[in-house]
């Protein structure tokens, strides 16, 4: 049976306010839906949460997670730049453009990163 449509995982639950939530991305958006613990049934419209939301590409899961108290922490999202560092920590400069590099590899002379497996 499929609750809801979303390219990502979802998370059932408990929010600060009685009722249960389902979690979900839409887009960017991560959106809660109030759903009957007993049946299963989503009730109402979703609410927004917060927007953006970052999911990883790769393995489709939101940045999200939820504590049985109704406690909620996300992250933003997974958009990053790549930097070189010399040994001693001092920034050298940036490469390429900001992207979702949740996956990437290191060149064996170490001058190029490339994104994948």
């Amino acid at each position: 049976m499929r609750a809801i449509a979303s390219d990502t995982n979802a998370l059932f639950t408990p929010g600060g306010d009685g009722k249960d939530y389902f979690l979900f991305l839409r887009g960017a958006a991560l959106l809660a839906q109030v759903v009957n613990r007993d049946s299963l049934q989503l009730t109402g419209a979703p609410g927004l949460v917060g927007n953006p939301v970052g999911s990883s590409g790769n393995t489709a899961y939101m940045h999200v997670a939820a504590s049985a108290n109704g406690v909620l922490i996300y992250q933003p999202s997974t958009m990053a730049r790549f930097a070189w560092f010399d040994r001693a920590g001092k920034a050298l400069g940036v490469v390429g453009e900001p992207g979702d590099y949740s996956s990437f590899r290191l060149s064996p002379d170490g001058r190029k990163v490339s994104q994948g497996a």
